[in-house]
């Protein structure tokens, strides 16, 4: 199964935050008016996670954000679901039942970033950041919910609800990555874990096809439907690391940058 998680190791984790802030280094983070907020989405085992911790590496050496910057670019990873994820049984009719509560608590997150501001007197440490990536955003959120109600398991009242919930956010993000594998592999993939994500294939079709859609509208596009103001780019999980890397953090910087 998933490996044990103290409530710390949840709330302080360097890639994998489920708030905005970190109880081990006693820092609360925030956003400014030009950072940048990026929404990372994709398929299950696509490679976001190895991807995202990969740019949390290389960016804050890159030279010429230092220059930029005048110190090592600031950034941050929050994946607000995993609150849910790792502290509570994980299978379709869970999610679907805590679906409501991970579009809210990513709405949350991200607005708390973006509106609230550091108070004098209270003992922690503020960070505003250059770069945060939200692993499984609203834009993320968006397609679980749909694929959930297009498997019977979300009300359309549900489904309109939770989605509003995301929509909400979108507003904030100016950066999307969307990484994506065929099912197959996606399973492939999972089985080679000690713990499985997802044993409903009949689902992954599903989501598949929602993640797909939102693939051919960036390449179509540039950007989702609707959204043209936001920078997207698409990743090819099948590909290799280095290749995939180099076009996520290349994609990264020139969106840091511009």
């Amino acid at each position: 199964g998933e490996k044990n998680s103290s409530l710390l190791e949840i709330c302080a984790n360097e890639h994998d935050k489920a708030f905005n802030f970190n109880l081990e280094t006693n820092e609360v983070y925030f956003v400014g008016e030009n950072s940048v907020i990026g929404d990372i989405t994709g398929m299950v085992d696509s490679g976001k996670n190895k991807h995202s911790e990969i740019a949390a590496e290389e960016l804050p050496q890159d030279k010429e954000l230092i220059d930029l910057f005048g110190r090592p670019l600031r950034m941050g990873i929050v994946k607000p679901n995993n609150i849910y994820k790792i502290l509570y049984e994980k299978d379709l009719k869970t999610r679907a039942v805590f679906d409501r509560l991970i579009n809210r608590n990513v709405a949350n997150v991200i607005e708390a970033m973006v509106h609230m501001k550091p108070k004098e007197g209270v003992d922690y440490t503020p960070v505003e950041l250059d770069l945060l990536l939200v692993n499984r955003g609203p834009y993320d959120n968006i397609r679980w919910t749909r694929a959930l109600y297009d498997h019977g398991l979300l009300t359309l009242e549900e489904m309109e609800g939770n989605s509003r919930i995301a929509n909400e956010v979108l507003k904030y993000i100016n950066f999307v990555a969307n990484f994506n594998v065929p099912v197959n592999v996606a399973v492939d993939r999972d089985d080679e874990k000690p713990g499985k994500v997802m044993g409903d294939k009949e689902f992954l079709e599903i989501l598949h096809g929602h993640y797909n859609t939102l693939s051919e509208e960036i390449a179509s596009y540039g950007h989702p439907l609707g959204f043209g103001d936001v920078d997207c780019i698409y990743i090819d999980g099948t590909d290799t690391v280095e290749r995939n890397s180099k076009k996520f953090v290349g994609a990264l910087r020139s969106k840091i940058i511009s």
